[in-house]
């Protein structure tokens, strides 16, 4: 109904009115017992939605568009791994370089769609990985260079980059482009062992949050109290590690998920290494979601900080174990590819 919903309305400030439901929409659904992959595929089907009726409203203004193009996610939107809290990471690709006389068509769309985004709740990308950044807003040819660029010369910058933009999808304009787009950009990762290993390097730069004697390793990010980082200490940990995984076996789904069970299949992840990985990212998932959805129920702003003292006994084991999983994996990993 939702989705329904978004489809009908005329112009941004109806748009804004719907946006205000998916808060409660979120809260429902954990209250369902929704598990973790549902949960992030339908909030992200509501950000699909919306980007595409930007999309839409805005071509009814702008007119036909000078070429072929297509709109594109990355980062967790990509995944359609999203939550309660998330900004907003895109691009827009083209057929051929655009022409000076084509520029304002699309730096119109791109201003409609990223400011309406913005204003329905997805704030801009601290980065400016936006497709409102002309850099992010060129040819397929242009965009194929930028992938050449990363996996020739990998830097700290170039490895950044490539674990934001290797997860990419298509959500409105011409798929083609996008397709060729990622098939370019896996079969130049693929057998590029030196630019896997700097990957390899920047999947390791997330540790799970265990100390000495597994103690928890609380952090405060200045606007609460200590608590245990989920996001970027549990789940960032494991979508790099199987997102490196996928690069090796040139497995194109974005969705972490989807990435494990095709590494398995594919034999490029021991099966039984897998199901862990997957079982963690569900239980470390499920706690930030359960955490965030208290959070909006208390009118609090949703966040990735869980007091471990807020944990039951049996939570902490199960967590702890979780974290131990995700730690034995980076270790793996650490040898598979000699990173010190």
């Amino acid at each position: 109904r939702l989705l329904q919903d978004i489809q009908r309305q005329e112009n941004l400030d109806a748009l804004v009115t719907v946006s205000q439901r998916l808060p409660s929409l979120f809260v429902r659904m954990m209250r369902l017992g929704r598990d973790v992959e549902q949960v992030g595929r339908l909030i992200t089907q509501v950000t699909d939605a919306f980007t595409l009726r930007l999309v839409e409203l805005a071509e009814a203004e702008l007119g036909p568009a000078p070429q072929a193009w297509a709109w594109m996610a990355f980062g967790s939107q990509a995944r359609q791994e999203q939550t309660a809290r998330t900004d907003q990471d895109n691009g827009l690709v083209t057929e051929r370089p655009i022409r000076s006389e084509e520029a304002p068509w699309f730096d119109q769309l791109s201003r409609r769609v990223c400011d309406g985004l913005d204003r329905l709740g997805y704030v801009y990308c601290p980065g400016e990985i936006m497709a409102l950044n002309p850099r992010w807003r060129v040819s397929l040819g242009e965009w194929k260079q930028h992938f050449d660029g990363w996996l020739k010369e990998p830097d700290p910058k170039s490895v950044m980059h490539s674990s934001i933009f290797f997860d990419l999808r298509c959500i409105g304009g011409d798929g083609s482009l996008v397709d060729r787009l990622i098939s370019h950009a896996m079969t130049g990762a693929r057998d590029n062992r030196i630019f896997l290993r700097f990957m390899a390097a920047n999947a390791l730069t997330h540790r799970p949050p265990l100390g000495f004697f597994r103690r928890f390793v609380q952090e405060d990010d200045g606007s609460q109290e200590e608590g245990l980082n989920l996001k970027h200490r549990g789940i960032v940990p494991i979508i790099d590690l199987v997102r490196l995984r996928a690069l090796e076996g040139g497995i194109e789904a974005p969705n972490t998920f989807d990435r494990l069970r095709a590494a398995a299949e594919a034999g490029v992840m021991n099966a039984e290494d897998a199901a862990n990985l997957e079982d963690a990212l569900g239980l470390i998932g499920r706690l930030r979601l359960e955490h965030q959805s208290a959070q909006l129920e208390n009118g609090e702003a949703p966040g990735n900080l869980v007091p471990a003292d807020d944990l039951s006994p049996l939570m902490r084991r199960n967590l702890k174990a979780a974290f131990m999983l995700v730690g034995e994996a980076q270790q793996a990993l650490r040898l598979r590819y000699q990173v010190h």
